[in-house]
């Protein structure tokens, strides 16, 4: 039976020189990599409060304003997974940015 792709969603979070936050990732998929904050898609979950919840357990700040970037379709053969990854940005954030996971980033 083949497996289905995963639904992956990820926030460009700019401040105001226009730089984005990135993580150094731990782990199977991009380990030691720079990486959006973001995650999966849980089953009748929206897009939107999906990238709320993801950007909040992993970086502790509160996003608004979010507006839709765009979809990639990553099929990562080496490591045997695939992923739909849907991206939004935003400018407007609550907050002081702290890794949450320390054990994902």
């Amino acid at each position: 039976m083949e497996k289905k792709p995963n639904v992956g969603i990820a926030m460009f979070i700019l401040n105001e020189k226009n730089e984005v936050l990135l993580g150094l990732r731990k782990g199977k998929v991009g380990n030691n990599t720079w990486g959006l904050p973001g995650g999966k898609l849980e089953k009748n979950e929206d897009f939107k409060d999906c990238i709320i919840r993801e950007v909040k357990e992993e970086t502790n700040i509160d996003i608004k304003d979010l507006t839709f970037v765009g979809i990639t379709n990553d099929i990562m053969t080496d490591i045997n997974q695939h992923y739909i990854t849907i991206y939004f940005k935003t400018k407007e954030y609550d907050g002081e940015i702290t890794v949450m996971e320390s054990d994902k980033c």
